[in-house]
């Protein structure tokens, strides 16, 4: 980057070791078969996935934002992408407790630096997908029926009011948004693009 400038920065990780996605280190070896732990009866004692995914969301944020903010020199844009119940406008997801308490966090760094580089004229704003229609989906839901069985179908219709996938493109174009001049006042919200996913 040196001596150019940057207008943009998103943060796109998303992922669920060893359901969403294959282990492919030493560290998400031991993350994913850390399994999830955190049941409140005094057993807990194996960090490996809590800072597996402390590293992927907030230490990830941290290090982009820090590397990025510098170059945006004119002002600019940064995004992140989290994920339902990882904030209280939503029900706590049980089965996502160490993804999503490191969302969580990551949540909180958004608004932080949203404060921090309103003066520069850099906005820091997180977006939520709902059920989003890509092949994340398809090792939890190969042995259901794949991503159009009667199982999925079902989910759709007890937790997403639009009752359909959400698609790429549409996530997509709530990000371009939020990187375009039609977006420069808008800093530190976390916006839901979930077909009412977060009304239930």
């Amino acid at each position: 980057f040196a001596g150019q400038k940057l207008k943009a920065m998103v943060h796109n990780a998303g992922l669920y070791v060893g359901k969403t996605t294959p282990p492919a280190s030493n560290k998400a070896i031991n993350a994913a078969a850390a399994g999830n732990p955190l049941s409140g009866d005094g057993s807990f004692d194996n960090f490996d996935q809590y800072d597996y995914y402390q590293n992927v969301y907030p230490k990830c944020f941290i290090r982009l934002v820090e590397g990025a903010a510098s170059h945006m020199t004119e002002g600019g844009h940064i995004v992140a992408t989290s994920s339902p119940g990882c904030n209280t406008n939503q029900t706590p997801k049980l089965r996502y407790m160490l993804p999503g308490q490191a969302k969580a966090g990551l949540e909180y760094l958004v608004r932080h630096y949203a404060l921090m580089l309103a003066p520069k004229n850099i906005t820091v704003n997180v977006i939520i997908p709902g059920f989003t229609r890509t092949e994340a989906w398809q090792p939890l839901l190969s042995t259901m029926g794949g991503i159009d069985g009667e199982v999925s179908k079902g989910m759709l219709k007890q937790r997403c009011p639009m009752n359909r996938w959400g698609s790429v493109g549409e996530m997509g174009g709530v990000v371009a948004f939020l990187c375009s001049p039609a977006a420069c006042y808008i800093t530190g919200v976390a916006i839901p693009i979930d077909g009412g996913l977060h009304l239930m």
